[in-house]
């Protein structure tokens, strides 16, 4: 048997149609509802429903639905709050833990969400004056910083066939990443960049092959080792070697080698 029953709200009176029977979360009034409709299905008393009871899912929408029906902070209206690990407003497209800078960790967790250089996940770069894994320390454990430009004790020059080889330099930069470098003449010209590396002792080695390809061909190969005794100095071998793949190809070249030239890091080089 259907009943009228009216109540009162805000100063207005409503006819909410009652029913005979068990309570169900259909929208109508039982005896067994309580003080309102279905009130009996808002345990944490917010005004919105349990999704999890099928008759409450079929009967409201979305927006009366509580995805946590234990919580009257929780409930569709809600605020999004960052970092709590809660879908406070039963919204799982609402981000809870944002990520600013993409870089897999989200803000709540990393020491530095803009910068996707940083974060607990990350490896500790050497020498960047950047604290990568987030750990409180920056560029810890990374020894020496062999990186910079440092000038010769000596100039290194030399140039044959017919000036396609020129060798002409007093400076060199180290660009090193553990335990791997490169080596570079400064001003250009050979040998260029040079790849090797520099272990942990300070001890040296790079190399590079050039092949010049004219009517003939010569392959250049360049080599230079040595050992740092501190980080802005070392002690260097340069051997240049003309090596011709047919008669005559490397013409008037011939092998030469520099020993024992030091170099000094140049003044503000680092």
């Amino acid at each position: 048997m259907l009943l009228p029953l009216l109540l009162a709200c805000s100063g207005t009176t409503d006819t909410v149609t009652t029913v005979d029977g068990p309570s169900a979360c259909d929208g109508l009034y039982q005896l067994d509802d309580g003080d309102s409709v279905d009130a009996i299905y808002d345990r944490d008393g917010d005004g919105y429903l349990d999704q999890y009871n099928a008759e409450c899912a079929a009967t409201y929408g979305l927006n009366r639905l509580d995805c946590d029906d234990d919580d009257p902070g929780i409930h569709p209206d809600a605020v999004e709050i960052t970092c709590n690990d809660i879908d406070d407003d039963c919204n799982e497209d609402t981000p809870d833990l944002l990520d600013n800078d993409l870089d897999g960790t989200p803000g709540c967790y990393d020491c530095d969400d803009d910068d996707p250089a940083q974060s607990p996940i990350a490896e500790e770069k050497c020498w960047d004056e950047i604290d990568n894994n987030c750990d409180g320390h920056i560029d810890e454990d990374c020894g020496l910083n062999y990186s910079g430009r440092f000038d010769l004790s000596q100039r290194i020059r030399y140039n044959c066939l017919l000036g396609l080889v020129i060798i002409d330099f007093d400076q060199v930069g180290i660009i090193y990443d553990p335990p791997a470098a490169s080596l570079y003449s400064v001003n250009g010209g050979q040998p260029g960049t040079m790849s090797g590396t520099i272990e942990d002792d300070g001890s040296f080695s790079f190399t590079r092959v050039i092949d010049i390809k004219t009517a003939a061909s010569c392959a250049e190969h360049y080599e230079i080792s040595g050992t740092f005794s501190d980080e802005d100095n070392f002690v260097m071998d340069f051997t240049a070697r003309f090596v011709p793949t047919s008669a005559g190809a490397c013409l008037s070249c011939t092998n030469q080698q520099w020993t024992g030239v030091i170099g000094s890091r140049a003044e503000g080089a680092r």
